[in-house]
């Protein structure tokens, strides 16, 4: 087989692979949301989740209830958002990283990234707050995927630049943090650290990238905000962050480049 045929049947498998995942994601968006929207305070505990009007407690066995558009048996308050925006969100994030990333053993610790994504900015758009209880085992759990497809790629070069990415943006959200602690809260700070991992294992484009499209997105909704005289003491910023890292997935190695095109003198 040429090398164009070749080519050829690799893109397909892409797109293949990518379009199934997007229909798993957007299958599984409406139960992300619906599983966010129990975290009122950034603090739930997913073995014990509540309501966030009434803190009718949800049990495991209650699962059933799971649907797009279902109401708290308490008081009757919506679990999560309506229309088809978990839907959208889970296709797109699943099928953009499956795109990426490709059938790489890599894939599974991306699509955990999807998932958790999608729960964290459903829950900092409701609440403003990034729960502690997705993001802090969100750490182990994705260093040990990306740790399995480093054993099995045998890539650990970029192990170990997904290793030095998180703590150089956990190192920056930290500081951000300590300086700035009425526009940035920890939540921030714990996800910043997760998408470094996650952006490192691509590439330093890819991490540079990722992170300064996190902040342009936000600052330019926050200068919305004060353009508009609406402006908040804490608007959410995960949501950004994601979509930030987002490109940074998808196109960080082609955005540095045509950087580095124009930043080159004639």
């Amino acid at each position: 087989m040429s090398g164009g045929g070749r080519s050829g049947h690799s893109d397909r498998v892409r797109w293949l692979l990518a379009a199934g995942c997007a229909l798993l994601g957007g299958a599984l968006g409406p139960y992300l949301a619906y599983v966010a929207a129990f975290f009122p305070d950034g603090e739930g505990r997913l073995d014990r989740l509540a309501c966030g009007r009434c803190a009718l407690a949800w049990r495991m066995r209650d699962a059933g209830r799971l649907r797009l558009g279902a109401r708290c048996g308490g008081c009757g308050h919506p679990l999560g958002p309506g229309g088809p925006a978990p839907w959208l969100a889970g296709g797109l994030f699943f099928g953009a990283v499956t795109w990426a990333v490709g059938p790489a053993p890599a894939l599974p610790a991306y699509l955990y990234l999807a998932a958790a994504g999608v729960a964290l900015a459903v829950a900092d758009l409701r609440v403003r707050r990034l729960p502690a209880s997705i993001t802090q085992p969100s750490y182990p759990v994705a260093a040990a995927l990306l740790g399995l497809a480093a054993l099995a790629s045998g890539n650990w070069p970029a192990y170990g630049r997904a290793l030095c990415g998180m703590a150089a943006s956990f190192g920056a959200y930290l500081v951000l943090y300590l300086l700035h602690r009425g526009g940035l809260g920890f939540g921030d700070v714990m996800l910043a650290g997760i998408l470094g991992l996650y952006l490192g294992w691509l590439g330093w484009d890819a991490l540079v990238t990722g992170a300064v499209a996190g902040l342009g997105l936000g600052g330019l909704f926050g200068a919305a905000l004060v353009l508009t005289r609406r402006r908040e003491t804490h608007f959410p910023l995960g949501p950004f962050l994601l979509a930030g890292a987002l490109v940074g997935i998808l196109w960080g190695r082609e955005l540095a480049a045509l950087y580095q095109g124009a930043a080159r003198p004639g």
